[in-house]
């Protein structure tokens, strides 16, 4: 009686670990992809809790930040644990520099923007954004119908890809609350136009209207 031979030929194992590999190939970018943006959206509520927090200690104690530029960032500072505080911060090196790091469809942002910035103790950079009107400039923390602080935020630092709506995001500092560029009430609460990667691809204000949506995700 002839016995009964068990298992698989080796042309079998090739051709299963051929399928196995092609699989793999395709699938194993998107779930990277998927486990890198649930790390920087657990990454931007993070840091969102903490500048909150900061931001609300220097107002409930009766000072308003957005009144006055420089006391204002020093207040919030003295609220944060740094490593490192800069009065230029791409220059100092607390900011990405023009052309290293990236709008929301992913072009590169030229705009110098050299304003104080600081460099958190778990590495995350913030970028207090001093906004220019027309041919004069107001510091956010002065009145101007309202205009908030602006800060920008990028959660894992120089790491890349240091891109709007990715790893980087914005907030909105009002008199007694800090909100996420998108929310209601903020300079652009729509994502048809800052928070697209088809249309208005050029600008270095897209992405910034993704910070809301990114801490619900």
């Amino acid at each position: 009686m002839q016995k009964l031979k068990l298992g698989f030929t080796l042309a079998e194992v090739l051709i299963t670990l051929g399928i196995i590999g092609i699989i793999a190939e395709i699938t194993l970018p998107s779930l990277i992809t998927n486990v890198n943006n649930t790390a920087l959206s657990a990454g931007w509520r993070k840091e969102y809790s903490i500048l909150s927090q900061a931001y609300q200690m220097v107002s409930s104690s009766g000072s308003i930040p957005y009144q006055n530029y420089l006391t204002g960032i020093s207040d919030i500072e003295a609220q944060l644990k740094t490593t490192k505080i800069c009065v230029d911060s791409q220059t100092e090196g607390c900011w990405h520099k023009p052309n290293e790091w990236l709008n929301y469809p992913g072009n590169k942002i030229a705009v110098a923007q050299d304003y104080r910035g600081l460099v958190l103790n778990d590495g995350a950079l913030v970028m207090f954004l001093e906004l220019v009107y027309g041919v004069g400039s107001l510091s956010p923390f002065e009145s101007f119908n309202n205009m908030p602080l602006v800060m920008y935020v990028d959660v894992n630092g120089f790491k890349k890809p240091n891109q709007l709506g990715v790893d980087v995001f914005t907030l909105e500092m009002f008199g007694d609350r800090v909100l996420p560029f998108g929310a209601p009430l903020t300079g652009y609460d729509t994502d048809n136009m800052y928070c697209n990667k088809t249309f208005n691809v050029n600008s270095s204000m897209n992405g910034m209207s993704c910070s809301d949506s990114a801490l619900l995700n």
